[in-house]
């Protein structure tokens, strides 16, 4: 009967253990899944895919920029509405944007072409579809036009960037 007694607390205790090392193994996941999406700076190596892939979608629109110094001066423009080139014309598009600038002196400028600049922000906004403008590589492909557009019309300075403060589709 003594050899029944002690193999039964051999197998709790084995138990026990497996259960121990597996709280364990959960616990210090979960801290390092913690430490990769909360604090990726924290820890040196950790989240580095995702601070690639955000530097990555960030500079992509940036397809304008002359000088990688630091932001330029910001041109902010009003609140633009047009309908969109959809069938029956029921859909329109409201957006409100930024151009950064690559050089502050650039400012007297588009405030000179500024009529220029609006048309053909409109005329290229307005030639849109929602199937264009609905996904964010619509929506990045806008962005990098609407640059294009602005630098054949100015010619002390660049648009490095367009950036949306408002975009709304019905």
């Amino acid at each position: 009967m003594e050899a029944v007694e002690s193999a039964a607390p051999q197998g709790g205790g084995k138990k026990k253990l497996l259960l121990l090392v597996i709280i364990l193994v959960v616990v210090l996941g979960g801290a390092a899944a913690a430490l990769t999406f909360l604090a990726p700076g924290l820890v040196p190596g950790l989240g580095k895919k995702a601070e690639k892939k955000a530097d990555a979608a960030h500079a992509e629109p940036a397809a304008g920029k002359t000088d990688a110094a630091g932001p330029g001066a910001l041109y902010p423009m009003k609140t633009i509405i047009v309908n969109l080139m959809d069938p029956g014309g029921k859909r329109y598009l409201k957006a409100t944007l930024s151009l950064e600038m690559d050089r502050e002196p650039l400012k007297a400028e588009v405030d000179a072409k500024l009529p220029q600049i609006q048309d053909s922000i409109l005329i290229l906004l307005s030639s849109q579809t929602y199937d264009d403008i609905s996904t964010m590589e619509g929506k990045t492909q806008l962005r990098n036009q609407i640059v294009s557009r602005c630098n054949t019309i100015l010619k002390t300075g660049k648009i490095r960037t367009v950036y949306f403060s408002e975009f709304v589709v019905q």
